[in-house]
């Protein structure tokens, strides 16, 4: 009543309010669509108190649980596995990998499994309110080290915007979980420089843009002891597919000096392609299976199931209901897809920390969930 009653003191007002659980309790989001100061002082406390014990509210324990078991590809042993949940809660295997989370709302969870040394694996699923969802089996792959080298030894143009680029071949397949980036240029005036890294997806970031004035040289790693100038970060190259060729191109757009590029190197940490069980057979809907990872920054891949072959069209949506962005609108055969999502807009803008929403329309079918971006 409390909040009712302070709505309608505004002259334009309105309170939204988000749950994602059926937990009648409590709820996570309050959004006030209009400026506090329009209400008497009492008022405007009250309203505050009144969400904030709303938010605050204990829940009860639910009725439905996550319970199935983790394997590690290269161990029968699984003890110490974390399995955590989108929601919070979280569990530690034994050597069966056994799991078993209880006291559930009916939600829609991300089931992510972690071990030091091994890729982590994510799998989402909607529970129902009273559901015992059963067999939800996460595999976990060592983390592989690999290091690549080049030494082009080569000339960088003076006042040249093609520049000079050196390419390395990864032959590993699998995905990226980290990398760091060695380099050796010599130049007088490092101010004058542009150093991208593209990918073999074709992502590409600036780790070097006109910065450091007149220093000499660059020669260090990136991030370790150089900084990331950007456009982009190396967090873009997440979760990308490593094999391929990896390019790195420097360019000098000033007047007068001249340089080298020695060598550079390719580091990378790379996990399994396939983070979570799929089924070999034909989905049997059409559906948004989830995105992984989540939370994410700020790079997500959304996994999507078509049931029977036709157009998909998957867009990206705000909390307030606006379109950021349109991801795909395509005709795609049956079976599973995915789609990355950079955490910008149409305009390629990065857009802010916050809670947004994937939404898949394919075969008479709409889906929509949830994805939270932490910058």
């Amino acid at each position: 009543d409390l909040v009712m009653r302070s709505i309608f003191n505004a002259t334009v007002a309105g309170v939204v309010t988000y749950d994602d659980n059926t937990g009648p309790e409590a709820g996570q989001v309050v959004y006030m669509t209009f400026d506090l100061g329009y209400l008497e002082e009492a008022v405007g406390r009250q309203l505050v108190e009144n969400s904030m014990a709303y938010l605050l509210a204990r829940e009860a324990p639910g009725n439905a649980s996550i319970s199935g078991t983790v394997t590690l590809s290269d161990s029968e042993d699984a003890s110490g596995v974390t399995v955590t949940l989108s929601s919070g809660e979280t569990t530690t295997t034994g050597p069966s990998g056994q799991y078993i989370l209880i006291g559930l709302h009916g939600s829609t969870y991300t089931v992510t499994a972690t071990l030091e040394g091994y890729g982590p694996a994510e799998t989402t699923l909607v529970l129902g309110p009273d559901e015992a969802a059963t067999g939800v089996d996460l595999a976990l792959s060592p983390i592989i080290q690999v290091s690549y080298s080049a030494q082009p030894e080569a000339d960088i143009p003076d006042f040249d915007e093609d520049g000079v680029s050196s390419i390395i071949s990864v032959v590993e397949e699998g995905l990226v979980n980290n990398l760091n980036i060695d380099i050796n240029i010599e130049h007088p005036s490092i101010g004058q420089l542009v150093v991208t890294l593209t990918s073999p997806r074709g992502t590409i970031v600036t780790l070097h843009n006109e910065t450091g004035a007149t220093a000499d040289d660059i020669i260090g790693n990136w991030p370790a002891n150089l900084l990331v100038d950007g456009p982009g970060t190396l967090d873009d190259f997440l979760i990308e597919q490593v094999q391929g060729d990896w390019t790195l191109h420097v360019a000098d757009l000033g007047f007068g000096a001249w340089g080298t590029f020695h060598s550079w190197g390719l580091n990378l940490a790379i996990t399994q392609e396939d983070l979570s069980p799929v089924d070999d057979q034909l989905p049997a809907v059409t559906r948004l299976v989830g995105n992984i990872p989540n939370p994410f920054n700020p790079r997500t891949v959304i996994n999507f199931e078509l049931h029977t072959q036709g157009t998909a069209v998957l867009s990206i949506y705000d909390i307030r209901g606006h379109q950021v962005k349109e991801l795909l609108r395509q005709d795609l055969a049956p079976g599973r897809h995915e789609v990355i999502w950079d955490g910008r807009d149409s305009a390629g803008r990065a857009v802010a920390s916050g809670l947004y929403f994937s939404r898949l329309q394919a075969g008479g079918v709409q889906e929509l969930l949830k994805m939270t971006l932490v910058r």
